[in-house]
């Protein structure tokens, strides 16, 4: 005979309460589960379901033609009756107050009206719009037939480039003649008063390192008034012509007259020091040299050196050296 005492029949029940309580939670997630799924799949019909909805468009202009200047928007937005699924509205934004519409208007077609005033026509739009969108063209409605805006003429000046670039050579590396900017004027466009103040562009600074072959290469424009100038051309083509460079000389006679006045002196040769390129090593000669006096403030009848200048020599040659310097001289009577 089994004896209850009252601790037994106390765990019990409280065995039957979490019993109870248990059954009370499973039956609410169960019945919260049900709630779940029942509005995920209303959602899922709605959002499968076709709406219209009306877009307001910001407009943005771009690729504004670089013989005008965009000087304000007669309509500044775009509404549009979009008809697509919930799912694709989602997708779009939907809720959003207004979405920006870029307008590359080197795509469109620009039409004159009166004055500065220019128009394009919203049907147009509709193919960039139903890209942006992602939704068939058929299903974009504009409220309005064309949008409008201004562009004034500017005045236009062609001026020169300055290129702006740093080369770091290899050793015994360096550029053979002079380096060449392709175009080397650009045409810019502005206000005729602020065109008289400009003479020049430059480019963007660029650096190149370790060069020992030739170069070509890109340099983008500097505009750092955009909202004033236009340029016909965003960049410039950089060409230089890289070679090996080697160290020579030679002796080359002084010239024996100062000015009119015939002298002697001593030594009577200099020896020239020069680098060139290798493959005109052997194109170098002494007759392409002439080495004189500088005789800016001098004194003959009282100097007793007189100090050596190089004012002739060949254009393929860069780094001329002299030994010696200074010379001493006699007068020829």
């Amino acid at each position: 005979m089994k004896v209850l005492t009252t601790n037994t029949v106390g765990k019990e029940k409280t065995t039957d309460y979490f019993r109870f309580f248990r059954k009370i939670k499973r039956d609410h997630f169960i019945f919260f589960m049900c709630i779940v799924i029942a509005s995920l799949f209303w959602l899922l019909i709605k959002l499968s379901e076709v709406y219209t909805v009306t877009y307001v468009f910001n407009v943005n202009y771009n690729h504004v033609p670089v013989k005008k200047r965009l000087t304000s928007l007669v309509d500044s937005s775009l509404t549009a009756d979009v008809t697509a699924r919930g799912f694709e509205l989602i997708n779009m934004g939907f809720g959003k107050e207004t979405i920006t519409l870029s307008i590359d208007l080197r795509k469109y077609q620009l039409i004159h009206d009166k004055g500065t005033s220019y128009y394009i026509y919203t049907q147009e739009l509709r193919k960039r719009l139903a890209e942006q969108l992602r939704v068939d063209e058929s299903n974009i409605l504009f409220s309005e037939n064309r949008i409008a805006f201004i562009l004034e003429d500017l005045k236009s000046k062609k001026v020169s480039v300055v290129p702006r670039y740093t080369i770091h050579f290899k050793d015994e590396f360096g550029a053979y003649l002079d380096a060449r900017i392709v175009p080397d004027q650009v045409e810019v466009f502005g206000p005729a008063s602020a065109l008289d103040t400009l003479s020049s562009v430059y480019t963007r600074e660029s650096i190149f390192n370790d060069i020992e072959s030739d170069i070509k290469a890109s340099l983008l424009l500097e505009n750092k008034h955009p909202d004033v100038f236009n340029y016909s051309i965003s960049k410039v083509s950089l060409d230089v012509d890289v070679e090996r460079f080697t160290e020579s000389s030679l002796v080359v006679p002084i010239n024996q007259y100062a000015g009119s006045i015939p002298i002697k002196t001593f030594p009577s040769s200099v020896k020239i020091l020069y680098k060139v390129a290798q493959l005109d090593f052997n194109k170098v000669q002494v007759s392409q040299f002439n080495v004189s006096f500088d005789l800016r403030e001098i004194n003959l009848k009282e100097a007793t050196k007189l100090h050596l200048i190089v004012d002739k020599q060949p254009a393929n040659v860069s780094n001329i050296r002299m030994e010696p310097l200074d010379v001493e001289f006699l007068i020829i009577k």
